[in-house]
């Protein structure tokens, strides 16, 4: 039987197992410095603390700087926006990518090869890119160069990143472990000799150009410049007094996130914060057009860098009422939360250059949602878009008239010469007399709106929209003369006397005049009897969309917000949710408020997508027609000479000489080319260009409506512009 063997006594088993205990936690106490020490050596401090916010660390001399905080909020796949998935996914961005016009833009696919090569990087990289790096928060910095440097522009990426990320960084300082992900590669530490402290790292690879990083504490810092770089970290090491977060115009012009975005960053389906410094970028833009044409310049860069005149109108109208030149640094910041996109930005403005500030900058702010309730309340529902706003008239006027092409004056010149000639009485004999005649007649506040064209118009002529003229009258007496100027000018305006008519129409006298070989066909007016003892001046290119408006204001001032034909615009859910709800007399309700509440301007427009839409579809075949119109007198001499040096070569150039046979039997043949031609141009090269161009307004599909309003003061300006797009929950309109 085999012996039993004897335990030890519990005393000393306790003893020994306490033993263990003691030398086990005599190493933990020993091994965890040393690993914490070793750690540390090798790759970087555990305990050390999150970075100061970006913006106490950027220079306040940058002239880009866009950022985003929870930037993986926005993206279920790098590098995709969620946002941008959603849009993928409606019926109207399908039918815009499925349209010429799209396929023929390069930057979509311009872009998909840079998301291409992002998803490759992301790929084999060993953190988690979104998350670890981009995620956080980010921000993008930009800086153009000067003089010939113009063209030069830099970039740099600041990253606030996790724990994975500081470590794959630092293993890049281990050669070994650097050779066995990137072959070939060279990181060489360097530091700035006056501030050791900002410290960087040189990375290249062979065939590829270098670049540069660092990290401090749980900030990293790219750039492919190394000096753009170096002054980033100086910002980071230096007095945060100095830096862009801590400027005034950081501080004071950057808007103030949306109410329901203040205290959630992440609750918006986008948001960042821009700052922007407007003469580099003008600066930028003019050394690239010198350099050559580059993709997607575009009208304001020219309007930026070129101070000539533009064949266009409304190009020198904008040039003269917003000049580039006196724009400085611009803080924005964009939001898209649940469809609805935000833009609001505050501009800085260097004085006016001019004598005067030509009308709009520095004239007297309104109340938006009162505003709008009340000269949007005069209108028609099927309006598509409309501005109101308050201006010095005669400054204005003179900049409506330097914005006209020189014949264009000159002609208008003429044709008030020819009306004074016509009604003697009448004292105004040039444009400049016409400016200071309307400043004494009418009144400083403009509302214009337009609608599209519900009638044919001659072959050839243009399909321009329907428009109304909304301003009160100063002089009444004056209007009065240069109505019946108008009148008494007939012969030389072009109107047919026999469409001169006028109604009463109880609130005012509504006249109609009948135009020809004009691109309107016909003007109505009349001056309502407004409130407080003034009138109100209403004057459209179209006698029923006048009647429409008198019918609109008298249903107001019987407390009818529908009207007795259409409802007023302001009566429709998509406006009311700008300006808020209604009472009887127009007014908005105080509890119920829309999201123009508290807003100042003194410019506000309004537009609905789907009637602009519309409007650009009437106007494509006239355009169309107008590009490819040939001169068929000019042509025909042309296919002409071709046959008689194909088939009758003795009688080229011209066929003299050639018998009557002949040339009526090459009149024949040519009437049949000639047709042809112009069978094909209007059969197939016009359809086909009037889709061209309409499908050039097929983003218009991916929005709904929209308002945008100017403060624009002398010394600064607010920007406020507000998109609802397809994703928005459907309101109706």
């Amino acid at each position: 039987m085999a012996r039993r063997r004897r335990r030890a006594p519990r005393r000393r088993r306790q003893s020994k197992g306490r033993r263990w205990v003691r030398w086990l936690v005599i190493a933990v106490v020993v091994a965890v410095p040393l690993l914490y020490f070793a750690f540390s050596i090798l790759f970087y401090d555990p305990r050390e603390p999150e970075t100061a916010p970006f913006p106490e660390l950027v220079p306040r001399d940058v002239d880009v700087y866009l950022r985003r905080e929870g930037l993986a909020h926005d993206i279920n796949t790098l590098p995709k926006p969620r946002l941008l998935e959603q849009l993928q996914r409606t019926r109207e961005w399908r039918d815009m990518a499925s349209t010429t016009w799209w396929k023929g833009l390069e930057w979509p696919g311009e872009l998909g090869a840079g998301a291409d090569e992002l998803t490759a990087l992301a790929a084999d990289l060993p953190f988690d890119l979104l998350e670890d790096v981009l995620g956080r928060e980010v921000v993008v910095l930009g800086r153009y160069g000067e003089g010939e440097a113009a063209t030069r522009q830099s970039t740099a990426l600041m990253a606030r990143i996790t724990s994975d990320a500081k470590l794959a960084i630092e293993a890049l300082d281990i050669e070994l472990l650097l050779q066995r992900a990137l072959p070939g590669a060279v990181v060489t530490e360097l530091e700035d000799p006056e501030v050791p402290a900002a410290q960087w790292r040189r990375f290249e690879r062979p065939d590829a150009e270098p670049v540069f990083f660092s990290r401090h504490n749980d900030l990293f810092v790219l750039s492919a410049d190394e000096t753009f770089l170096r002054d980033v970290l100086l910002a980071v090491h230096g007095d945060p007094e100095r830096s862009l977060g801590k400027s005034r115009h950081y501080l004071e012009g950057l808007p103030a996130p949306l109410p329901g975005l203040r205290d959630d960053p992440e609750a918006a389906d986008f948001s960042a914060e821009v700052v922007l410094d407007l003469p580099s970028w003008f600066e930028h833009r003019r050394a690239l057009e010198a350099a050559g044409p580059t993709p997607g310049d575009g009208d304001l860069a020219a309007a930026g860098s070129d101070p000539g005149r533009s064949p266009d109108f409304l190009a020198n109208l904008a040039r003269i009422l917003f000049d580039p030149y006196t724009f400085k640094e611009s803080a924005a910041r964009f939001d898209v939360a649940d469809g609805d996109t935000s833009i609001r930005a505050h501009v800085e403005l260097a004085p006016w250059a001019g004598a005067e500030p030509h009308g709009l900058r520095d004239t007297p702010s309104f109340d938006v949602p009162q505003r709008l309730s009340e000269m949007f309340g005069l209108l028609p529902s099927d309006v598509t878009a409309a501005v109101t706003m308050n201006v010095e008239l005669r400054p204005f006027l003179r900049a409506l008239v330097a914005s006209l092409d020189p014949e264009v004056s000159k002609l208008i010149n003429s044709t008030i010469r020819d009306l004074a000639r016509d009604w003697p009485a009448w004292q105004v004999q040039s444009l400049d007399g016409l400016v200071s005649y309307l400043d004494r007649t009418l009144g400083s506040e403009i509302t214009i709106a337009v609608r599209p064209l519900d009638h044919e118009v001659p072959e050839g002529s243009q399909p321009l929209p329907l428009m109304a003229i909304m301003v009160p009258l100063r002089n009444p007496q004056l209007w009065e003369e240069l109505a019946l100027a108008v009148i008494m000018g007939y012969r030389t305006l072009g109107i047919d006397p026999d469409t001169m008519l006028q109604q009463d129409e109880g609130v005012g006298t509504r006249k109609w005049l009948g135009l020809t070989g004009l691109p309107v066909d016909e003007i109505s007016f009349i001056a309502l009897d407004w409130k407080a003892g003034t009138h109100m001046l209403v004057v459209a290119t179209d006698d029923d969309f006048l009647r429409e408006i008198v019918t609109t204001y008298t249903s107001i001032q019987s407390g009818s917000l529908m009207g007795s034909g259409r409802p007023a615009l302001t009566s429709l859910k998509g406006m009311r949710r700008w300006i808020g709800e209604l009472q009887p007399d127009g007014t908005v309700e105080p509890d119920k408020r829309g999201q123009l509440h508290g807003v100042r301007s003194n410019v506000a427009l309004w537009a609905d997508s789907d009637a602009m839409r519309e409007m650009f579809e009437s106007y494509g075949e006239y355009v169309a027609d107008t590009e490819t119109l040939v001169d068929l007198g000019v042509l025909r001499i042309e296919e002409r000479r071709k046959l008689i040096r194909q088939l009758y070569p003795q009688y080229a150039p011209e066929g003299a000489g050639m018998p009557d046979e002949l040339s009526r039997q090459l009149d024949t043949r040519l009437d049949g080319i000639i047709n042809g031609l112009e069978d094909r141009r209007l059969n197939e090269q016009v359809p086909a260009l009037a889709k061209a161009w309409r499908d050039g307004f097929a983003w218009l599909d991916l929005v709904r409506s929209g308002v945008a309003t100017l403060n624009y003061r002398s010394t600064d300006a607010d920007l406020d512009v507000r998109i609802e797009t397809v994703l928005a929950p459907a309101r109706g309109r």
